[in-house]
């Protein structure tokens, strides 16, 4: 049903997508942002969708209601000493 393959789509419904200020020139591994997201978000087994790594970016899919609690508890997280900055996707639809 998504015309360009799903990688533009939006979440599924039922998911929010997050940002986070992190990506592949920070040399960061999806494990390693399912694993912080999972300690600092205490996300419950399941709660994390699919995780797009970008150059300078990452976007991440929660099953809601988790998105708010995720991004008020892992603000000023950091990750390979890096302070990482996450919110809500703003992706223009």
């Amino acid at each position: 049903n998504d015309s360009d393959g799903g990688k533009n789509a939006g979440p599924n419904p039922g998911w929010s997508r997050l940002f986070l200020s992190v990506g592949r020139m920070d040399h960061t591994q999806p494990g390693e942002i399912a694993g912080m997201l999972y300690r600092e978000g205490g996300l419950p087994d399941g709660a994390l969708g699919r995780i797009q790594l970008f150059d300078r970016f990452t976007l991440v899919d929660v099953k809601d209601p988790h998105g708010k609690d995720v991004v008020s508890k892992v603000k000023g997280a950091r990750l390979r000493g890096r302070s990482i900055r996450i919110d809500f996707d703003r992706r223009p639809d």
